[in-house]
């Protein structure tokens, strides 16, 4: 990509691993794991939410494509883009480990509270997933007009339910109409 850009990357599952086997069983895909790049023209910095870790965090992952897909939209007001990130790790939201079961079992959604996106200090309580932070950047990058989302992508981002979004949920939503990287 060239300019400024926003990327979900979405790790490949490994067969070798109990927890990969069991997440794409679950969750119905090949997707275990995504993170956020914040990019400019070839190189970017990756954020996401770690199990065992304090949460959302800045990540050391190699994204090769061997292992993962990114997709990547235009950023059209870095600031803002720069400023979300820099709220977000300053309030340290922990891991959500209590939602994560509603990624496979989703009857419970119609009856929770969605996380506000633009209230991330709202995080801090219940925590974010890798998948669940990704969309709620997503949904309040697109609000603020610092993202483009391109086709339908925006209207699905909106629609979907924060606390029941896996990694394959996102990875389909985004693979409708916005450019992946590799």
């Amino acid at each position: 990509m060239q300019g400024n850009w926003l990327g979900v990357a979405f790790r490949r599952g490994d067969r070798h691993r109990l927890i990969d086997d069991l997440i794409m069983g679950a969750t119905l895909g090949s997707w275990v794991h995504c993170e956020l790049i914040v990019g400019h023209n070839r190189s970017g910095r990756a954020y996401a939410a770690f199990q065992g870790a304090r949460g959302f965090m800045p990540s050391q992952s190699d994204h090769n494509p061997r292992e993962w897909a990114l997709f990547a939209v235009p950023i059209t007001d870095p600031a803002a883009v720069r400023a979300h990130v820099m709220t977000v790790l300053a309030l340290d939201p922990p891991y959500n480990y209590a939602d994560l079961w509603q990624c496979c079992v989703t009857a419970m959604l119609p009856w929770e509270t969605e996380l506000d996106c633009a209230r991330p200090e709202s995080w801090t309580s219940s925590g974010v997933f890798c998948s669940q932070v990704a969309l709620l950047f997503l949904r309040q990058l697109a609000r603020q007009r610092a993202i483009t989302l391109p086709g339908d992508t925006g209207a699905l981002v909106e629609a979907t339910h924060s606390r029941g979004c896996s990694p394959n949920m996102l990875f389909g939503l985004l693979s409708r109409s916005c450019q992946r990287v590799f």
